[in-house]
């Protein structure tokens, strides 16, 4: 293989792949955890993530972190310096990769177990858990490149495209009540929202306390 970040990124991953307890497995052990509480069932999925290398702590932990006191309050800010840049081969050879419909984008339940290739990340290592939100089947993994402590997305289980109406909020309140110790929340359904993929619904969710949740009640 061409030694460039992608072709290390699908070797790697199917190296642990290799290691990867088969979803039914998963499953079971994040409830066993959840019957005793639901941080038991998330610090052992983070740790678990962590250790087959979905979550690339390693990378992550080059991200520049800081809090700045501002005339609104404390602010986060961070620098993302996890994700490798492009290597010029891999850039070239994205080129000649056969268009797939498969996975529909990289949301979609399909991608656990995927081998990937050189424009999809491989996906052999990822275990999403299941979760029921609202009455419907959803799933939460681990954000491979979190930006906060724990970094969940959560994701509908049906590709269908984010819309934000009065069930969103039905959504976000159930997750919470299943797992109080997180926050969650919902991009805009609108295309300024950056890299977010809008064609499948989804939320962003952690453990973690931002600064601006302290502001002062006289802002």
């Amino acid at each position: 293989m061409e030694d460039t970040s992608v072709q290390r990124d699908l070797f790697d991953t199917r190296v642990m792949g290799v290691f990867t307890p088969m979803p039914r497995e998963v499953n079971a052990t994040f409830q066993r955890k959840y019957s005793a509480s639901p941080s038991a069932a998330t610090e052992w999925y983070y740790a678990f993530s962590k250790s087959l290398n979905y979550v690339r702590a390693e990378r992550i932990a080059k991200d520049l972190k800081w809090t700045y006191e501002s005339e609104y309050g404390t602010l986060d800010i961070t620098i993302n310096r996890s994700k490798p840049e492009k290597d010029p081969r891999d850039i070239a050879a994205a080129k000649l990769q056969k268009k797939s419909a498969y996975p529909q984008c990289q949301l979609c339940v399909e991608n656990m177990g995927f081998a990937g290739h050189q424009t999809h990340p491989a996906k052999q290592n990822l275990r999403p858990v299941k979760l029921n939100i609202n009455s419907q089947d959803w799933f939460m993994q681990y954000s491979p490149y979190g930006y906060y402590n724990e970094h969940c997305i959560v994701f509908n289980k049906q590709h269908i495209p984010m819309t934000i109406n009065a069930q969103v909020f039905n959504k976000l309140f159930d997750f919470v009540e299943q797992f109080p110790h997180y926050f969650i929340g919902s991009n805009a359904d609108l295309p300024i929202v950056g890299g977010s993929i809008l064609t499948h619904e989804h939320f962003q969710g952690g453990n973690y306390n931002f600064a601006m949740a302290g502001l002062s009640s006289e802002i």
